[in-house]
């Protein structure tokens, strides 16, 4: 995926908590991939501490989520019981490392995988979807 894993930078593991709340956020204000991104090179390829709050509002706001409104969320209970209830269908469905995808809320693979893995498993998904009639496009138009 383009990172350059520097684990002698990576002096703290953090509770990823917050992290998950911004990203949460992020999802709702349309920057959610450019968030989850800056937050892993934050941590995997520069080093940064996101155990602290500042650090945390920093990296999103660089990757275009309103400042103000991350270190709101992180000074309230916003986004705690849909973080946790996130966690709670991961925990339901087995899921314990990351990544995981899930497709159609139906399928799972599981790790890095090559692209070949992806191609094949959509193919095979969309061959079982399409046998029950109901396929449709990336645009979600049947």
């Amino acid at each position: 995926e383009g990172l350059q894993f520097d684990f002698a930078n990576q002096h703290v593991s953090p509770n990823t908590f917050d992290a998950h709340r911004l990203i949460w956020l992020a999802a709702k204000e349309g920057v959610q991939p450019a968030v989850k991104e800056a937050l892993m090179s934050a941590y995997f390829e520069k080093g940064i501490d996101l155990s602290q709050k500042e650090n945390l509002v920093q990296v999103a706001a660089s990757a275009g989520l309103n400042r103000t409104k991350a270190l709101a969320l992180l000074n309230s209970k916003e986004g705690m019981e849909e973080v946790r209830q996130a966690q709670q269908r991961n925990y339901q469905r087995k899921i314990s490392g990351v990544p995981f995808f899930i497709i159609n809320d139906q399928y799972g693979l599981s790790g890095a995988q090559p692209t070949e893995v992806f191609v094949q498993a959509f193919t095979e998904i969309g061959k079982e979807i399409n046998a029950q009639g109901a396929a449709c496009d990336v645009d979600n138009q049947c």
